[in-house]
């Protein structure tokens, strides 16, 4: 047991969460490993980084990182404001992760793709409780083993988003269609604008509400596929629920079956410009 001791605690994932778990462990005097798939800490949270979060930075900081950083002279923002996710990287995450104490233990471009005990299988599994964990880290470098003596999974499911089907499974044509396809939370005015404004695309994620909604692009609305079908045009807002939205010229609503995701054969004509028609004759079919 002294020599699982030894052995690190094994963080996955580098942002809030899994920096914050460091802190408190070196705190504690435990070694530490944290492992960054991205390049750098907070990779997810940079992909959604024009995005504002619902809690005030009073809510968002850590207390032991907080005053591992304001022994360095750093400044808390006002605990009351509500930051982007950017806001967060730039000033609470980066400055963490530089801190002497954190930066040596973190390491970027590294994704673990499999956790298990070193010496036991399937078949051999006594004294599993005493082995120490063997954790499959992939880099530029190749792919190593390490040890470790506990793990702690920070990773999030930012990388694994749902699939648009209804039952757990893709729907059909999700992956056919894939390249028109994008999850998460769309920058839409800034680094996804190119795909949002070159074709109808399918969008599955969050509710999005910009500063500007059709006049950003003439001529463009986008459509939740759980709106009701009511044939007027609706308002030049934006999807306001956790369904998958289209967007669509600003013509008469056409809607998607809440359940089924399928299109009215009526509406298939109107809109098949711009899409893969084998795609509205499989929605359509029957």
């Amino acid at each position: 047991m002294s020599e699982q001791n030894d052995l690190p605690v094994a963080v996955i994932g580098g942002g809030p969460v899994g920096l914050a778990a460091a802190v408190h462990l070196l705190e504690q005097g435990v070694p530490v490993k944290l492992y960054e798939a991205g390049t750098a800490v907070a990779s997810n949270l940079r992909d959604w980084g024009h995005v504002r979060v619902f809690t005030p930075w009073r809510y968002c900081v850590d207390r032991a990182a907080r005053e591992l950083l304001e022994a360095t002279g750093w400044k808390m923002p006002d605990p009351e404001t509500f930051p982007t996710a950017d806001d967060l990287v730039a000033l609470y995450l980066e400055p963490l992760a530089r801190l002497p104490e954190l930066s040596p233990v973190i390491e970027t471009g590294a994704r673990v793709t499999g956790i298990s005990r070193w010496g036991a299988d399937k078949v051999r599994g006594g004294g599993r409780e005493a082995r120490p964990f063997m954790l499959v880290v992939e880099t530029a470098g190749g792919i190593r083993r390490d040890r470790a003596r506990a793990v702690i999974d920070a990773s999030g499911t930012w990388r694994t988003p749902n699939p648009l089907g209804a039952g757990g499974i893709a729907a059909e044509g999700e992956a056919e269609f894939a390249d028109r396809i994008a999850y998460g939370i769309p920058d839409i005015l800034g680094r996804d604008r190119p795909f949002t404004a070159a074709a109808p695309r399918w969008w599955q994620g969050p509710a999005i509400r910009p500063p500007m909604p059709c006049s950003t692009w003439p001529g463009w609305r986008m459509t939740s596929r759980a709106q009701r079908s009511s044939g007027r045009r609706a308002a030049p807002i934006w999807c306001a629920s956790m369904a998958a939205a289209i967007l669509m010229p600003c013509r008469p609503a056409v809607n998607l079956d809440p359940t089924s995701g399928t299109l009215p054969r009526a509406a298939a004509s109107n809109w098949s410009q711009g899409l893969p028609r084998r795609q509205f004759a499989r929605k359509t079919a029957g």
